[in-house]
């Protein structure tokens, strides 16, 4: 089976949206059951957005811009191998998004700082897949 330009993008697409989103519902659970205060679901909020921004503008940039070879077929490997890394970068970030809304005693700030490390110091596993897949080709 051959898989198209236009499929790949829109399978990371996917994941990276999907992943954001079980962030979110985490986090909305959590301050609903009362996991902590008001102040502390904005920082939560900002900090998920700001740790997405950067795959999901590349991601969106790369379909928004005009491109003529989006049909063309691409390497499978390749295209599993960048969707396993943005499935375990994404995986390290919504593990802990489950394990903070699970557990009865955890800090704010500790999944914060998790969040934003863990995401900085683990980018390269979705910076060059991201790169390959959604920047334009000469």
């Amino acid at each position: 089976m051959t898989i198209r330009l236009t499929a790949a993008r829109l399978a990371l697409l996917g994941l990276f949206l999907l992943s954001m989103a079980v962030n979110m519902i985490v986090v909305g659970v959590s301050y609903l059951r009362g996991g902590f205060y008001a102040a502390h679901l904005q920082q939560l909020i900002l900090a998920v957005l700001s740790i997405y921004s950067v795959p999901l503008s590349a991601i969106l940039g790369g379909m928004f811009a005009q491109r003529s070879d989006s049909e063309r077929p691409i390497s499978n490997p390749a295209f599993w191998v960048a969707f396993a890394v943005a499935a375990a970068w994404n995986l390290l970030l919504v593990g802990r998004a489950i394990l903070f809304g699970l557990a009865r005693e955890d800090s704010v700030a500790d999944f914060a700082g998790y969040l934003g490390a863990v995401s900085a110091a683990s980018s390269f596993l979705v910076v060059g897949a991201l790169a390959y897949f959604f920047t334009k080709k000469e």
